[in-house]
């Protein structure tokens, strides 16, 4: 896993635990809810990104509006 994926996955993370501060966390129904969450989350990211490798493109590149507007020469 490269370092861009833990950054991503501690964001997720941090994210979701901000989303739920409320839960109670004592519950143990609570806790494995929130991780589940954070799992299928992740897991989709990391689905996108080896496509995106296979395909030999990067995020950046998906994010070049069509004809290159805004993309230096």
């Amino acid at each position: 896993m490269r370092k861009k994926h833990l950054v991503t996955l501690k964001g997720m993370i941090q994210s979701s635990l901000e989303a739920h501060k409320m839960a109670d966390w004592s519950s143990e129904v609570a806790r494995n809810t929130v991780a589940g969450m954070i799992m299928v989350k992740f897991s989709k990211y990391m689905k996108d990104q080896e496509s995106l490798e296979s395909t030999g493109m990067t995020e950046e590149d998906c994010m070049i509006p069509p004809g290159g507007l805004g993309r230096e020469q």
